[in-house]
């Protein structure tokens, strides 16, 4: 459990009401929780990445993205019409895939889904398409996980700042949808001291016959 206040009095005592069910180890300004590397700045600020994973991704998949086309990255959001276009392909395709690739294929997704709701949004929409042919990947949509992969190691540092600032404490959100000839795609997101508290892109049950039904 992670624990964030400005109020010492009302930490001690939700930390004393643990203490008597539980058996708890307490642990000041934590630098890694659950896969997150956590930074402490000045004024409260404090940033979240998925560092320290994304490297050892690098090292666990570095044979594949050796092998692959896919160069840096450029820093350019992965959810791009190549990947929607693998994917469409990939929904049309009559011959099923070998097992040998649906076993890289989903180990490639499985690894990237982990830091998506952690410290990475701008990942989500991206390998939430990756997910979705998680049973009939095609060569297309591996190349394309590889891209997300490089995409995330060359971008290791990024991650979610909460600025500290009491005047941003308001909680807002925010919500869009694209419309698709077949499922449309939603996506919210939740901000909280200037930064993603929580988020999703997610594809829609229904088949939207308009743009104002997708949203």
């Amino acid at each position: 459990m992670f624990i964030t206040t400005n109020a010492d009095d009302a930490a001690d005592r939700d930390l004393r009401e643990l203490d008597r069910t539980f058996s708890i180890t307490l642990q000041e300004n934590p630098e890694y929780f659950l896969g997150m590397n956590i930074e402490y700045g000045p004024l409260g600020v404090i940033k979240l990445s998925s560092r320290t994973y994304a490297h050892t991704l690098a090292a666990n998949y570095a044979d594949a993205l050796a092998a692959t086309t896919v160069g840096k990255c450029a820093l350019r959001l992965p959810a791009d019409a190549a990947l929607t276009k693998a994917y469409e392909e990939a929904l049309d395709r009559a011959v099923p895939p070998s097992s040998q690739l649906v076993k890289e294929y989903g180990s490639k997704v499985g690894a990237l889904i982990y830091p998506v709701p952690c410290t990475r949004p701008d990942l989500a929409a991206a390998v939430g398409y990756l997910a979705r042919a998680l049973t009939f990947p095609t060569p297309a949509m591996n190349e394309c996980a590889n891209k997300v992969l490089r995409y995330f190691i060359d971008t290791a540092s990024a991650g979610i700042t909460f600025n500290g600032d009491a005047a941003s404490s308001a909680l807002e959100g925010f919500s869009d949808s694209d419309w698709s000839v077949a499922h449309s795609t939603s996506g919210y997101c939740l901000c909280f001291a200037g930064a993603p508290l929580s988020y999703t892109s997610k594809r829609q049950q229904c088949i939207a016959l308009s743009s104002t039904e997708a949203e």
